[in-house]
């Protein structure tokens, strides 16, 4: 999480720990996708009432890293 402000006592690892990480999938030949986006976040029913910006970076097969950008999560 880069930006937790206004979310009183909630840590950036606490955020970071509702991300789902290790889910990939398989393209077929010759496939692509283009402009692409999907992070599931599991986030705990005491979550605090706030918005977390998040920056992703994502990894491919060759462990190559590049920007995922930036995702709002607005918590009500």
């Amino acid at each position: 999480a880069q930006n937790i402000e206004g979310c009183g006592s909630l840590t950036s690892e606490q955020a970071n720990s509702w991300i789902k990480t290790g889910s990939s999938f398989e393209l077929g030949p010759s496939s692509s996708l283009s402009l692409a986006e999907k992070v599931l976040f599991v986030v705990p029913e005491q979550a605090p009432a706030c918005t977390i910006l998040y920056r992703l970076t994502v990894k491919d097969s060759k462990d190559e890293w590049v920007d995922g950008g930036t995702v709002f999560v607005t918590i009500k």
